[in-house]
């Protein structure tokens, strides 16, 4: 049975019945009996760490595992990955061919003895992943064993939470409608309300040409 379970005791026995030239039934003669244990592949898989916060822009790496955990050869293994539109294909250690499909990475491993393998996937958050917003790695490997016969395949899947900064301008002022002569005071308050610091904040503030820069107050230095 191609779906027989790995190490299974299949036993092989019965009896033999026959008659001699003149019809006469002879005495039972039972087969002598033996068995062997049933050798098949069980591919297992597994994906460190399952859960992960990323930074948008930031690489990240996954451990992927894949263990024979049978007693027989698996003749082909193949493990896909449709990569989630938040992140972008870096590289990887595997040591099976990899084929690309639109947006599915899928690797080839050949005579899969049985031992555990594994590789690292690098991947990037694009820099235009929203704060809070997440991801799902859904790694799929589908088996045969040395005949051909395929197996039940196996999936697994890694959650990834994004985060970015997120900043809010707020503008304050007093009078709205002044004197020529008059001082004009306004305050910009600027908040991260994301979920991780912003490396670089610029902030321009073009003076309409009407207005005399008088001074400002400020924790960095304009220019």
């Amino acid at each position: 049975d191609p779906t027989v379970a790995d190490r299974r005791l299949l036993a092989v026995g019965g009896t033999m019945t026959y008659t001699d030239g003149f019809g006469n039934v002879r005495p039972i003669a039972t087969v002598t009996p033996d068995s062997f244990e049933a050798s098949v592949p069980r591919i297992l898989l597994s994906v460190t760490p399952d859960g992960a916060t990323v930074e948008a822009g930031a690489l990240t790496f996954f451990s992927v595992y894949q263990a024979n955990a049978g007693s027989g050869v698996a003749g082909d293994v193949w493990l896909s990955l449709p990569l989630p539109a938040g992140f972008l294909y870096v590289n990887d250690t595997a040591d099976g061919s990899r084929t690309v499909f639109g947006s599915t990475y899928m690797w080839h491993w050949r005579d899969f003895a049985p031992g555990t393998r594994f590789f690292t996937l690098r991947l990037q958050a694009k820099t235009s992943v929203a704060n809070g917003t997440g991801a799902i790695l859904v790694l799929h490997t589908d088996y045969t064993d040395a005949n051909g016969n395929f197996r039940l395949g196996n999936t697994t899947q890694a959650t990834v939470t994004f985060v970015a900064p997120t900043i809010e301008l707020t503008l304050q002022t007093g009078s709205l409608q002044p004197f020529a002569g008059d001082p004009v005071t306004y305050t910009l308050t600027l908040r991260n309300l994301g979920g991780s610091p912003a490396r670089n904040l610029w902030l321009t503030d073009a003076i309409d040409p009407r207005f005399e820069f008088v001074s400002y107050a400020s924790r960095v230095q304009a220019t």
